[in-house]
Formats: structure tokens, C-alpha cells, sequence
């Protein structure tokens, strides 16, 4: 029997490996700003849609397994290979990552990424002659307009950043290694990719020992080394949400080895990498704070020295580097569910966004006095975070499969498959199916709504 289901493991692998590889092939077909009308977004969905039901039948099979060892290995080999099959393909219906590597050259060359948006650097060109510069202004977008033409390269990274009248989003340490990738890679796609799947791979290595820690098998990190949603997110479409993750999820394991200030320090850095971490601020504080209140004190001290430190060099430009961020928050809403019902009823943006905050805020009170497990609370934090958001992009959810390893919620699984729906708006988009836009939420949000009302009902009868 047990033989049995670690074959039907290592042939769920192996099909799901060709399904990867046959969505490697077909990107070839997303090629930036050519053939919109034609790209097969519909047999990449059908692709991307069975691999996500080999994966829950994975995660079946391995929830049902006290098998650890063989297993695991079966895992873990097939969640590389899932990733290099991957590593030679076209991004697809993403570009964030001309963000990222454009953000590199202009850090790389001693230039605040915060201080000037792409469309303010373009604008310098056209208009010099009419508009009045400080000789400091002048200087700098002289400087960043030849590193835009100092090779083909960089110019197709310029004209193709997305949202380009924003200054950059993304925290200090991100920019540093975005410049990594442009000091050592050349500033190619290549060589990003390749960042941010080694630290993909270490998130995996934070979840096994995370698992290891607590005496959990550790076969159901599967949730994590299969998950469609990771692989494609992370290694074909280059987002950056694992370097954030590895900073977390390693925080949340010197926690609990009780080596709070080493915690206080790898967490600055998640904080560093994506600001969303910082919600979690206080869940760290109350655990730390149960050793008393000097070693709360230090912690906050490394804290604090911590993100002065990374920020320091980008803040010669006063609050400008959060002027991005600040656009971000008040401005962007997209593919969201509970937000756009409460916009609905209130008619208003800005008090939707005060409502949400407040709800938010009694969750994280309620839920740090608690005495969760810092796991749960985090998974808990984390969910209503994502849920409240006037942005729900599928690749936000990735930070909640290391500590779905833990609590392997069945809803919040089924919402890891369904948010792929959302790139059904751009076959709409190109096919001139725009009403059809208003249901992509429905599909993707009411199934998951109501599983999850439905688990918490028996829950409570039991």
C-alpha cells in the first residue's frame, strides 16, 4: 500500500513535469507587445488548471502518508525539476521584472530609484529646453538618460516599465538585489530569474526545517514545492515575493528557536524586501515580550538601527521614496473581492479603504493577544490581509503556502487555484470582452467563500 501511493507520487510528478514543460513551450507565444489576439491564454489556463488538480491530489495523497523519507525525496526532486523546466521560458502576461532590473541599473549607478519615475526621466529629454532644472536635477537625469540608451538592452527595459509615470514601490534591500542582478547578470532576465529561484529554493529549505521544528511531516511541504501558483509566479513570471519570503519565514524559525534578536534581524529585512511584513510587527513584539520586557526592548533597537541603516541611502530626497507607495495604497484596485463589495455599498474609495483599515486592526488586535501558535497567527494575519486588499493579485497569495504547510486549509487552497482565473481579463481584454471582466471575481472568490463558510459551520457543530 505504502509503495502504491509513492508511486502514484512520482507519477503525479512526472505528469505534472510535462505539464510544466509543455507551458514552458508555449510561451514562446508571449512575446512582448506582439501577437496580443493570438496567444494561447486559454490553453495555458487548461494547462495551469490540471496541474492545480494533480496538486491537490498530491496533497491528498500526502496528507493520508506517514511515509517521510523515499516521499520526500520524490518531492524535492520534482519541485527542482518543475523549476528549471521553467527557467528558459517567456514571462507570461507579466512585466514586472522591467521594473525590477531597470530599479537595478539605476541604483548600480549610485542614483535614488525613488527620486524620479520613468515618465519624469523620458519628459527631461523632451523638454529640457523649456522647462527650468536645478544644476543637481539636471546632472542626475543626464545620467539616468544614458543609462537608458547606454545599450539596446537597457532602453527595451525602459520603455517596457510598467506604470511609468510611479516612482518605484519597492523597499530598500529589494533594490539592492535588483542591482545585484545587474552588477553580476548584466541586468537580464536571466540572471533575475535565476535570484529569485535560489531564493525560492531556500524558502523551501525555511519550510522544511519550519516543519522539522515542530515536529510536523515533512512531506507536507508539497504545499509549497508543487504549487503552481509559486512556480509560475516566481520562476516564469519573475515576481519577487520570495525574497521577501525567505526573510520571514526564517524569522518565524528563530522565533520559535527562542533567538529573538536574530528574528528581529532577518524580520527588518523581510520589512526591507515588501513592506507588508510590517503588520506582523506586533504578533514578534507580544512573543519576544514574554521573555520580558529589556529583551523587547533590545529587539525593538534592532529593529529600528535595522531599517535605518538600509533606508539611510535612499532618504536624501525626503518622504519621495514612499511617493510611489503612497500612489500604490490610495490609487490601485484590482481583482478584489470584499473591498469592491464594501466600495459598492459605500460609493466612496477612501472610505472604503478607512473601513477595511479599521476591520484589519481589530483583527491584528484580537488576534496578537490571543495564544495561537505565531504560525497560525501569522496564516490568520496574512488571510485577512489579502482578503481586506483592494488588490488581490494572484501572486500575493504566495506568502501564505509556507504556513499553509502547517494548517493545510482546504478553502485557502482552492483560492491558490482559482486566482489563476484573473488572467482570463486579458483574453477579454484582447478580444473585446470587457463586460466579461466584472464576473472573472465571481468565479474566482464565491466557490472559495463558500467552502470556507461551509468548514468553519461543521467546525462549530462539531
Amino acid at each position: 500500500m505504502k509503495e502504491l501511493k509513492r508511486n502514484r507520487l512520482f507519477q503525479i510528478g512526472l505528469i505534472s513535469f510535462l505539464l510544466y514543460s509543455w507551458i514552458s513551450y508555449l510561451s514562446k507565444y508571449f512575446i512582448y507587445g506582439v501577437g496580443y489576439e493570438n496567444r494561447p491564454i486559454i490553453l495555458f489556463l487548461l494547462l495551469y488548471l490540471i496541474l492545480f488538480l494533480f496538486y491537490f491530489l498530491a496533497i491528498h495523497l500526502v496528507l493520508r502518508s506517514n511515509e517521510q523519507d523515499k516521499d520526500l525525496k520524490i518531492v524535492l526532486l520534482f519541485a527542482v525539476l518543475f523549476r528549471l523546466v521553467l527557467l528558459p521560458s517567456n514571462p507570461i502576461q507579466e512585466d514586472d521584472h522591467y521594473r525590477y532590473l531597470w530599479d537595478g541599473k539605476v541604483t548600480r549607478n549610485g542614483i535614488n530609484p525613488y527620486k524620479y519615475s520613468p515618465d519624469e526621466i523620458r519628459e527631461f529629454e523632451e523638454n529640457r529646453e523649456k522647462v527650468e532644472y536645478t544644476y543637481e536635477k539636471i546632472k542626475e537625469l543626464e545620467s539616468l538618460n544614458l543609462i537608458r540608451f547606454e545599450n539596446y538592452q537597457s532602453e527595451i527595459l525602459f520603455d517596457r516599465v510598467n506604470h511609468p509615470d510611479v516612482p518605484t514601490i519597492y523597499p530598500p534591500f529589494s533594490q539592492i538585489v535588483f542591482s545585484f542582478a545587474d552588477v553580476f547578470f548584466g541586468g537580464g532576465i536571466t540572471g533575475l530569474r535565476i535570484i529569485l529561484f535560489v531564493f525560492d529554493l531556500a524558502v523551501l529549505w525555511m519550510v522544511l526545517l519550519l516543519l522539522k521544528s515542530q515536529k510536523i511531516n515533512t512531506l507536507y511541504s508539497v504545499i509549497y514545492a508543487w504549487s503552481p501558483l509559486v512556480i509560475k509566479e516566481i520562476v516564469n513570471s519573475l515576481h519577487m515575493e520570495s525574497i521577501p519570503l525567505l526573510f520571514l519565514t526564517l524569522s518565524t524559525y528563530l522565533l520559535i528557536k527562542s533567538c529573538p534578536r536574530m528574528s528581529i534581524f532577518t524580520y527588518s529585512l523581510s520589512i526591507l524586501s515588501k513592506y507588508y511584513s510590517l503588520m506582523l510587527l506586533p504578533i514578534f513584539f507580544a512573543v519576544i515580550r514574554k521573555d520580558g520586557w529589556l529583551k523587547l526592548f533590545t529587539t525593538a533597537i534592532i529593529l529600528l538601527f535595522t531599517l535605518l541603516i538600509f533606508c539611510f541611502p535612499f532618504i536624501n530626497n525626503g518622504w519621495s521614496m514612499f511617493e510611489g507607495l503612497i500612489i500604490y495604497g490610495s490609487r490601485w484596485e484590482r481583482n478584489d473581492s470584499i473591498f469592491a463589495v464594501i466600495k459598492y455599498l459605500t460609493g466612496n474609495h477612501q472610505m472604503t479603504i478607512i473601513i477595511v483599515f479599521g476591520v484589519f486592526t481589530v483583527i491584528l488586535g484580537y488576534i496578537t493577544l490571543t495564544d495561537k501558535n505565531i504560525v497560525k497567527k501569522i496564516l490568520i494575519l496574512l488571510t485577512a490581509f489579502f482578503l481586506l486588499s483592494p488588490t488581490q493579485y494572484p501572486w500575493y497569495f504566495i506568502s501564505f503556502l509556507p504556513f499553509l504547510t502547517f494548517y493545510p486549509n482546504r478553502a485557502l487552497l482552492l483560492l491558490s487555484g482559482l486566482l489563476s482565473l484573473y488572467y482570463l481579463e486579458f483574453y477579454f481584454i484582447y478580444h473585446q470582452f470587457n463586460q466579461a471582466i466584472l464576473l472573472i471575481p465571481w468565479f474566482e472568490y464565491l466557490p472559495f467563500y463558500i467552502l470556507l463558510m461551509y468548514d468553519m459551520f461543521i467546525k462549530c457543530e462539531k
